[in-house]
Formats: structure tokens, sequence, C-alpha cells
């Protein structure tokens, strides 16, 4: 791009020196035009688009989380898709953007959300955890 624009200032000055201002002016706006960026036209993003990518769903949940700040996989949660889990919790659902957990027979809600393809943040009585994904 730069190499263009300078062979084309390069073009024109030559030009002016040779006593043909109005052709120099003339072939400088032609490269220019001609080097200038193209502007992309905006993509539109719908609203389903952006409203689904931070819910949580079923299949999106199916697999291994952990809690972010311990990190071991060793300890992490194995969500099944038909809401058994492999580890500390016995069973899970999902109830609109809520969680629910079931540990030693009693349930758990948190409120969840999707914050990337391998991070959900989770919330319960005010605090906030983010899970990853194993």
């Amino acid at each position: 791009m730069k190499t263009q624009f300078l062979l084309a200032a390069t073009m024109a000055l030559s030009l002016t020196a040779c006593g043909k201002p109005a052709d120099s002016d003339a072939a400088a706006n032609k490269v220019a035009e001609s080097t200038k960026p193209t502007e992309a036209a905006p993509t539109a993003v719908s609203a389903t688009t952006s409203a689904a990518a931070d819910t949580v769903t079923n299949d999106f949940m199916v697999g291994k989380w952990v809690e972010e700040s311990d990190g071991d996989c060793k300890l992490a949660q194995d969500f099944k898709a038909d809401g058994s889990v492999d580890g500390f919790f016995e069973s899970w659902k999902l109830e609109g953007s809520n969680l629910v957990v079931t540990v030693m027979g009693e349930t758990q809600t948190m409120a969840v959300k999707v914050i990337d393809p391998k991070r959900i943040e989770s919330k319960m009585n005010g605090k906030a955890k983010m899970l990853i994904r194993c």
C-alpha cells in the first residue's frame, strides 16, 4: 500500500517537473483513488445470536466443569446428557438461565451465564464463581 502511494507520488512529481501539471494531478488523483482501502459494509448481528450466546443450553452444559479458581480437572463435575453427574453433584437440570443441582438429596439453584465456549459464570447467594470446561 505504501509502495503504491510512493510510486503514485513519484510519478506525479515527475510529470509536474516535465511541465504537465494538469495531467499529473489527474494521474495522482486516479492512483490515490485506486489505492484507497475499501470499507467493508457493516454486518448485522441478529438479536437471537447475541441472546443465545450468553444463555446456557443442555448441550452446552454436558461435559466436565470445574471452578476456575481451582482449575484442577481431577475435581471436575462431569455433567451427563441424561441429567446425572459424575462428581460431587448427584443430578442437574436447567430451568431457564438457572442450573439446578442436587447435592446430598437437597437442590441448589444458581444463575448461570455463558462467558465464552470454555467458561460459565455462576451466581448463588450473591457470590459469583467462574466455571471452566475441562
